[in-house]
């Protein structure tokens, strides 16, 4: 059976953080793609927990840069698919175990995003100026989110049903 779909404050949120992102990111000239997927993943259910949504966020991007730029300098030496392919499989587990070490487990499938996406799609002269500029637009999207989610009412605090239902 099909939901109904509702248009609530954090639909509504959502779509403020960005359209305030990409109308910048326009006026400087700039592709918004990163920053509003980043204004996506920031936006959390409740304002309450979205310091935790964004801080994942922005940990996980950060981690998937890093490794996934070590991973891809360990992969140029590699022409063959089955050599990058164990150089991705290492980076994975990886990602995953530092996650776990600092504790962010939600920040495994943003990091994974930005991992392959440079292991997989990054042109091999660009990769490093790729990988930051990611990291800021991703950031920059998440902190609009965050702010967002506290300018705009309603403020609520989840109980703590919401919020173990939510995880």
């Amino acid at each position: 059976m099909l939901k109904k779909p509702t248009v609530g404050m954090r639909v509504i949120k959502t779509a403020i953080a960005t359209s305030l992102v990409a109308i910048v990111y326009f006026l400087i000239g700039r592709n918004p793609t990163f920053a509003c997927i980043g204004a996506v993943f920031g936006m959390d259910n409740y304002t309450a927990t979205s310091h935790n949504t964004v801080g994942n966020r922005s940990t996980g991007t950060i981690l998937g840069a890093i490794l996934g730029t070590l991973c891809y300098v360990a992969a140029m030496h590699f022409s063959d698919p089955v050599g990058k392919t164990v150089i991705i499989f290492f980076g994975v587990i990886g990602l995953i175990v530092v996650a776990q070490i600092f504790n962010a487990a939600g920040a495994i499938q943003s990091g994974s995003v930005m991992f392959f996406i440079l292991m997989l799609n990054t042109p091999a002269d660009t990769y490093v100026p790729y990988a930051i500029n990611r990291v800021i637009d991703t950031i920059i999207g998440e902190l609009a989110a965050f702010s967002i989610n506290y300018i705009i009412p309603p403020y609520h605090r989840p109980t703590i049903s919401q919020v173990l239902h939510d995880r």
